[in-house]
């Protein structure tokens, strides 16, 4: 019979709390520069500004799409794997889907060099010539944003998402001033510029904790 046990929500609610709080940092990051457009530009340029920021934006998270469609099955064997101490197959699973991030950037790239600005001009009825660079920019935005979501998964599966916070935070007391810094200088460009720049960072944090703790606990295990 299902029942409530207050215990166990307890349990549940902290260990899923870090991954909580961690998404949503990940998703203010990401809004930040948005912010900064509104914030910084004059108003006669915001509207503008903001609405090709959206389009353009908007297949940079066609990478995290379509890298999540990929690792997410993959996440019971890499339980399975870590648990067992299988570490071999557990690092070749993890290289693999860094790999497949990668060639789905390289990929989405080379479609937006020479079709993302017609296509996306097709369907919002913009002008966004003169603003391949910047697409290309964000593509490369979201591959890190892809990266730092496979890590952010990866971390949980080896049971220290409360660590892998840390990065989350750092990253995200830098979308509070970066954004505002670049996109005053800069305009578009800037807010361009600064979401690689946070994405970069928090990707750098939190791929670095866990090279360091699979590292700290492979060493551990070949001492035994």
């Amino acid at each position: 019979r299902p029942k409530f046990e207050a215990r166990t929500q307890k349990t549940i609610f902290f260990c899923a709390a870090p991954i909580f709080l961690s998404s949503f940092l990940q998703q203010f990051i990401s809004n930040s520069q948005k912010y900064a457009i509104n914030d910084c530009l004059e108003e006669g340029f915001r509207d503008v500004a903001q609405a090709h920021y959206d389009y353009l934006v908007m297949p940079a998270f066609f990478i995290n799409l379509l890298s999540i469609f990929v690792f997410r099955p993959q996440l019971v064997a890499l339980s399975e794997n870590w648990l067992k101490k299988e570490y071999k197959k557990f690092l070749k699973t993890v290289r693999l889907l860094y790999g497949w991030i990668v060639i789905v950037m390289i990929m989405a790239l080379a479609g937006a060099y020479f079709l993302g600005i017609p296509i996306l001009q097709m369907l919002y009825k913009a002008d966004l010539s003169g603003k391949r660079h910047l697409l290309l920019l964000l593509l490369i935005a979201g591959t890190f944003s892809a990266g730092c979501s496979l890590t952010a998964v990866l971390m949980t599966v080896i049971r220290k998402q409360k660590i892998g916070l840390i990065a989350y935070v750092i990253a995200f007391v830098t979308s509070l001033f970066l954004p505002k810094i670049m996109v005053s200088n800069y305009g578009l460009l800037g807010a361009c510029l600064s979401y690689i720049i946070e994405m970069a960072i928090l990707f750098t944090v939190l791929i670095g904790i866990f090279i360091f703790l699979v590292s700290k606990r492979i060493r551990s295990e070949k001492q035994v």
